[in-house]
Parts: C-alpha cells; structure tokens; sequence
C-alpha cells in the first residue's frame, strides 16, 4: 500500500458567484491569492475547457402535475428567498385530488407552463412497492437507466427493472442489518453495498456476492467506485481507496472532517468528497493533486453529483442546493427548500435535477 502523506497541503480553492468577485477574492490565511489562482488554473487545465452550463431551473412537483417557470432575475447565480420559489409540494393522496396544468406565476420570462400528465398506476404501484421494502436509505440507478437498486434496514438489497413496466428482478440477501450507501460500475456489472465495518461487492449479472471486504468500522459511510477502484469514507475523517482486482488497500487521505459524500466525474479522473464542514475536496484519482473548496459551515447532510456531461455539479447541503460549474467553480444558481436534502441525482441528459427529502421528492429542469 502506498499511503498518500497526510501532512501534504491542500491547494484551496474558491467558490464564486460571478466572474467579476473572481478578482476580488480576499487572500486566506497562509495561502496568497496568487497561489489560489494558479490551483484554479492547474484544476482547470487538468479538467479541460468548460461546456454549456446551466443556468436557471424550473421546479416540478412531487406527482408531476405541474412546472412552474420563474423570470430570469430570479434565478440569476445568487442567493434565492424560499419565498420565489413556485413549486407546490403534494404528497400521494393529495395529488389525486388535485387539478392537472397549473399555470405559471405572472411575468415569467423562461417559456409557458409545461404542465405532465398524473403518474400512470404503474408507477404509482411501484413507489407503493418500494415503501413496503421498510426503509430505503439508498438506491442507484444503472447506467442506461433501466434499472435500479435500493438498500436500506431490510437486510436485502433490491433489483427493480424500470422498463416497459417496474418489477422487483431480484433480491439479494445482505449480510448486514443496515446499507449506508451503494455505487454501481459504468459497465454496470458491479454494485458496492457499503454496511458498518465492510463493502458488499455483487456481481449484478449473476446475481451473486463476490466478496464480503472489511474496511474501518468508521470509514464506511460512503462507497463510490472509479476503473478498478473505490472508495470508502465516514466519520474517521479519513478516504480510503481500494483495488477491485486484489483488494488491497491503495491510499489514504486525511481530510480533517466527517466524510458524508463522494462522487466521480464522468472520466472518473476526479473525486468529489463532501465534507461535514461542508468543505468539497476535489482528488484526483490517479495523481497527488488535492484541492480544498472551503466553506466551514457545519451540516448534517451533504449531497454532491456530478452532471454527465462533465460542465457542472451540484451539492447539498441541508436544505441548500447549489449548482457548482467544472472546473472554474463559479456558482450558477443557489435554491432553498423548506426541510433537509438527503439526496440528489441529474438525469443522464444534464436536463432535470432531482431532490429527495424525508417525505417528499422535487424535480427541476435546467435550462441553459
């Protein structure tokens, strides 16, 4: 095992609103700003040219009834009142009894309402069938998005075909009492269950447990996956890497802080870590090059996805969201909701975000 020294310094990085308060930077504490350009400049070399970005979104609701479309001053990369935000929250029962269509708040700018059909009984009967799994703490999507994977207090991890209809394909039996976290490869034959104390590795093609790994009882939160590696971290502070061919543990990295999240780009060269100080350490995967987007605010929850096309992120945190460009960090737009984010996903198509909190899940469209 070659271990990464956890005396090496972090090249901090900031994240900024617009590119004009890029200049004006104030200098941190031990670091100049000239230094803190050049990390910029070398992460954005490492990351190449930016693409089209997102600028502002349009919130769903829960049941798809409607989209409510907001002017463009409203959704300008700043800080955002909860009161400008449009989009009603139902529940199950409640949108039954709704009116489809809802029109558009007066003066919008974006584009007319595109209110969605109610959900069909089929999905309606699956969502039902996911909530008698017990507790779903976690669930993935596969790659083509056709099928998914839930895990939580049931002690099964969960295979659900999406399409043409959603039906259970498979269960698969835990050895554990409660799944943190899942990640499934690119090539979608790999899914890590991550429990306290060890990483589940499942061949999903064959439907079989490869490998019961024991890592640190408290570096085993979070799991995410990058080649012939992944990923552990929780509350030690410390990120683990590991090799899927030999199981061998590769590096280790100090980040200082509970780890709550970690996410890859679409090149699986970089690693986004999210931090219980809301810090996002950006690591590459394969070079000793780190990087420190520091905030220092303390959270509960810490979400962070990357799009697929590369040009942007977005990180939770409690009931903040905040759409994050690669590699130059500007913010693109910040958005409250009313209770905790406990997690997050982009549709493959860069078009729709998608938040979940404890009783109720919200759609957005991002428009560029």
């Amino acid at each position: 095992m070659s271990k990464e020294k956890e005396e090496a310094p972090f090249s901090i990085l900031t994240i900024y609103d617009e590119p004009e308060k890029r200049r004006n930077v104030p200098e941190s504490p031990g670091i100049s700003s000239q230094h803190e350009h050049h990390a910029q400049s070398q992460l954005g070399e490492a990351c190449g040219p930016p693409e089209q970005l997102p600028r502002y979104p349009r919130q769903h609701d829960l049941a798809y009834q409607e989209m409510s479309c907001v002017s463009a001053q409203q959704w300008a990369p700043q800080a955002l009142d909860r009161s400008e935000l449009q989009a009603t929250q139902l529940s199950e029962a409640e949108s039954e009894e709704a009116e489809p269509g809802l029109s558009s708040p007066p003066g919008s700018e974006v584009g007319q309402p595109c209110p969605s059909p109610r959900p069909s009984e089929e999905v309606l009967s699956f969502l039902r069938a996911i909530d008698r799994q017990n507790c779903v703490l976690t669930c993935k999507l596969s790659p083509d998005e056709q099928s998914l994977i839930t895990g939580g207090l049931s002690q099964t991890l969960t295979l659900w075909d999406l399409a043409p209809t959603p039906r259970i394909r498979a269960q698969l039996a835990s050895t554990g009492p409660m799944c943190y976290s899942l990640a499934v490869s690119s090539n979608a034959q790999i899914c890590l269950a991550c429990f306290k104390g060890f990483v589940e590795i499942w061949d999903l093609q064959n439907q079989i447990l490869i490998r019961k790994h024991e890592v640190p009882m408290y570096g085993s939160r979070c799991v995410d996956i990058t080649g012939n590696k992944f990923w552990t971290g929780g509350e030690d502070t410390r990120l683990y890497s590991w090799d899927l061919r030999n199981y061998q543990r590769l590096q280790q990295h100090d980040l200082q802080h509970e780890i709550l999240s970690i996410a890859h780009d679409p090149s699986e060269e970089w690693l986004l870590v999210g931090l219980r100080m809301s810090d996002i350490v950006i690591l590459h995967t394969h070079r000793r090059e780190k990087f420190k987007a520091v905030l220092q605010k303390y959270v509960y929850h810490h979400n962070l996805k990357f799009s697929s096309c590369g040009s942007y992120f977005v990180s939770t945190l409690d009931e903040s969201i905040r759409c994050i460009a690669a590699p130059s960090l500007q913010r693109l737009f910040q958005v409250e909701e009313s209770t905790d984010i406990l997690c997050c996903d982009v549709s493959s198509d860069n078009q729709y975000l998608v938040t979940g909190s404890k009783n109720s899940a919200t759609v957005y469209q991002l428009l560029y």
